[in-house]
């Protein structure tokens, strides 16, 4: 197992390093989010998996209000699922499977 801190939209690895990616509560405060999934895109192989949890408009998510509060106190941003799903392809993934549990969204995809 590889632990390093870095900053996700310079990932310090070679192209095609990883067999998988795991991204658990982090992908709703990249202040890039589409750099952020490129730049995980590209340390994957191809065929790889990428896994992440994040955060949907769903359930308590859906009020305006606490939205707008998480996106301007916190940072956070809160996926539409059409919204996530341009945002991988354009980021050279496929196959997205979302499953949803109240406001939290978890999903994988594949690197092409």
């Amino acid at each position: 197992m590889i632990l390093a801190r870095a900053d996700v939209e310079k990932l310090p690895f070679s192209n095609e390093f990883f067999n998988g990616a795991i991204c658990c509560g982090a992908l709703h405060l990249f202040p890039d989010i589409l750099n952020s999934l490129k730049e995980i895109s590209r340390v994957l192989a191809q065929g790889s998996y990428f896994a992440a949890m994040t955060f949907t408009t769903r359930r308590f998510l859906k009020v305006p209000w606490i939205r707008k509060h998480l996106e301007e106190h916190h940072g956070a941003h809160i996926f539409e699922l059409n919204e996530l799903s341009v945002l991988l392809k354009n980021a050279d993934f496929i196959e997205f499977d979302p499953i949803i549990y109240g406001s939290m969204l978890l999903f994988s995809t594949r690197k092409k």
